[in-house]
């Protein structure tokens, strides 16, 4: 998570199975943790960036660490270890916004202000959603929009513009054995990362969550075993 994160919810299984995953930093704004948080994955430590108090306070599932009850939490005020700190703000040039994906479906939003992006008519393997269409901002990707069950065809990579908000409920879901890349740009807008939206991404490193996110669903990055 990057500096200033706005991160304030953490659904249940959020990381759960990810084997590669060692270390996992919690921004201090965090105020819930679901169940099984970190199940069956690599964590072994904790970093709160938050008071040992604070930590104290967030109100965590009952069994937020089942199966890693032996994770070392660290706080920011603990004196017996070095303060973790915010890491620094990135300082490479944005990179240029490539070719949209030119066969991809959009509805308009409710309040008719912006685009949803639906799915995908090409089954490409490389999807690009754009900052816009039909002049008007691209805001959310839909639930299921490029699910396995949907779109059959492989994706290797995915790039998220900066106008979108959401990312929805099993979005990329199940996509085991292609999804490597997602591209999320530095001054990205995102605010919410539904439940088991990149559930399943087994071949995926990294994925940059930006602080505008506030919510991360339940199982979002599941079984996402190469996840660091």
């Amino acid at each position: 998570f990057e500096a200033g994160s706005q991160l304030e919810s953490i659904g249940q299984r959020a990381f759960a199975d990810d084997s590669a995953l060692l270390e996992l930093t919690i921004p201090a704004n965090v105020t819930s943790i679901g169940s099984r948080l970190i199940y069956n994955s690599g964590v072994t430590t904790i970093r709160f960036l938050g008071t040992r108090s604070a930590w104290n306070a967030i109100d965590k599932a009952d069994n937020w660490n089942y199966g890693n009850t032996d994770v070392e939490v660290i706080c920011s005020d603990d004196s017996s270890t070095s303060e973790p700190t915010e890491p620094t703000e990135p300082t490479e040039p944005e990179p240029t916004e490539p070719e949209p994906t030119s066969t991809l479906v959009y509805e308009l939003n409710e309040a008719q202000t912006g685009y949803i992006v639906t799915g995908d008519n090409g089954q490409s393997e490389r999807i690009v959603i754009p900052s816009k269409h039909n002049d008007l901002p691209v805001v959310q990707i839909a639930n299921d929009a490029f699910a396995y069950s949907v779109h059959r065809s492989n994706i290797t990579y995915v790039f998220i513009p900066d106008s979108v908000t959401e990312i929805g409920r099993n979005a990329f879901y199940s996509r085991q054995s292609d999804l490597v890349t997602v591209e999320i740009g530095q001054n990205s807008q995102l605010q919410k990362i539904g439940a088991n939206a990149f559930s399943g991404a087994r071949l995926l490193e990294s994925i940059y969550i930006p602080a505008s996110v506030t919510e991360i669903g339940d199982s979002a990055f599941n079984n996402c075993g190469s996840l660091e």
